[in-house]
Parts: C-alpha cells; structure tokens; sequence
C-alpha cells in the first residue's frame, strides 16, 4: 500500500491535529488567565467533547479538527499580537485564519471571538462604548476582510 493511500496515515494526521488543537487551546488559557490547573482542565474537557472526539475519529472531518487547530493557534498568536501590537504579528493571526478558513469557512467568527478575548480574558476593552469598542474593530479590519472574502 502507497502512502497516499494508507488509512493509518490519515487518521494518525486527524490525531495529532487533535492533540495539537488541545495542546494550543491550553498554551492559549494558561498564558492568559494565569491558571494552569482551570487551563489543563479545560483543554481537558475540550479534548473529550463527544463533538471533539467524533472528529477526530470520523475521516470525513479532518476538516474540523485542522480547523480546530488553526482556530487555537490564531488565538494563540493574537495573544501575543496584544501584549505588543505589530503588523508582523497580526499578519501571522491573518496567516493562521487563511489557513483555518481554507480548512473549513466556518472560521469566519473568529474575528467577532477575538472581540469577545479581548473582553476576557485579555481585559483590552476601556469602554462599553462605540468610541471604546471602535479602535479594537479598526485593528481587526483585515481579519474581518478575509473573513467577507471567505463567506
């Protein structure tokens, strides 16, 4: 059998995009709320989810566990974005949500998740306001475009 057609390559992929995308959402929860123990236990429930490990099992939703996996890395990457804003940095957040939306569109909401982070944990957000909300939309305008090109 060729590799090109050998199931065990495809599903030791879908596993290891899995463990990938538990492992990332962990780095992401423990470097921003500060607590580990809560972080493992809920990258833990994560790994579990019957939603998660469905995916991982079935081969037709390889496509959700790399989404999965790009989804949590561009959140990881947005972290540090935050914590010292270039455009280097949000360029690789854009990379990382080209690559998920090319996996599946259903990334398309992220940007509007980055909003929510900012929120909490990463506690960026001064005012409630438009003129307070305003300038963390502004910073999102490219991942909001790539998003409109996707849908």
């Amino acid at each position: 059998m060729t590799p090109a057609t050998d199931a065990g390559l495809h599903d030791a992929t879908r596993r290891l995009a899995g463990a990938c995308a538990g492992l990332l959402l962990l780095a992401v929860l423990a470097r921003t709320t500060g607590r580990p123990g809560a972080s493992l236990l809920a990258a833990a429930l994560f790994a579990v989810h019957p939603l998660r490990v469905e995916s991982v099992a079935w081969a037709a939703e390889r496509k959700d566990v790399l989404a999965a996996c790009w989804w949590m890395a561009a959140m990881l990457l947005y972290v540090r974005y935050a914590e010292r804003p270039s455009a280097r940095r949000l360029a690789a957040v854009a990379a990382a949500l080209g690559a998920g939306l090319l996996a599946k569109p259903m990334l398309v909401s992220l940007p509007f998740a980055l909003l929510l982070f900012d929120a909490w944990p990463l506690r960026r957000v001064r005012t409630w306001s438009a003129a307070g909300l305003w300038p963390l939309v502004r910073e999102k305008w490219p991942l909001f475009t790539l998003a409109a090109a996707s849908a």
